[in-house]
């Protein structure tokens, strides 16, 4: 990660990293969590912790992938807060004080790639659910150009 942008980062007080669920069939094919690894660079980069607040509804909610992007946007939202939450753990104890003295909180969403937006979109949408006071930034490796200005 180049230093000013790590730097950047710094300077926001992230509260912690949060990354983008993917399906355990998804996972198993690739043989790893694409977004968790991202996440988990991240977090060794900004000295943060990972906080899993994010799961799919089902894993049988249809993908975003290969949708239009009129498509992707009125599709479901795949996502929920995870049935574990509120855990007991220390970074859970103080995002719930965090929460009630509404204070703001800062997030950094983590996908591996972006292409459309809309997977990140609907992810923040269901974190600004939970936590209505909260700023939400994007990261990823990376994202794929618009592909109609590459055939134009």
């Amino acid at each position: 990660m180049p230093e000013q942008l790590r730097h950047e980062l710094l300077q926001n007080h992230f509260f912690a990293i949060v990354p983008i669920p993917q399906s355990q069939k998804r996972s198993y094919v690739r043989g790893h969590d694409s977004a968790l690894e991202v996440a988990r660079f991240f977090s060794l980069k900004l000295d943060l912790p990972i906080l899993t607040l994010l799961e799919l509804k089902d894993e049988k909610t249809k993908r975003l992938t290969g949708l239009s992007r009129f498509e992707r946007e009125f599709a479901e939202n795949p996502f929920r807060i995870t049935h574990e939450f509120p855990r007991n753990d220390s970074l859970s104890k103080k995002l719930g004080e965090a929460v009630d003295q509404g204070r703001e909180t800062r997030l950094l969403l983590i996908d591996d790639l972006i292409t459309s937006g809309s997977t990140i979109s609907k992810a923040a949408e269901t974190l600004q659910s939970l936590l209505p006071r909260s700023k939400i930034w994007a990261g990823s490796l990376g994202f794929r150009p618009n592909l109609k200005n590459r055939m134009a």
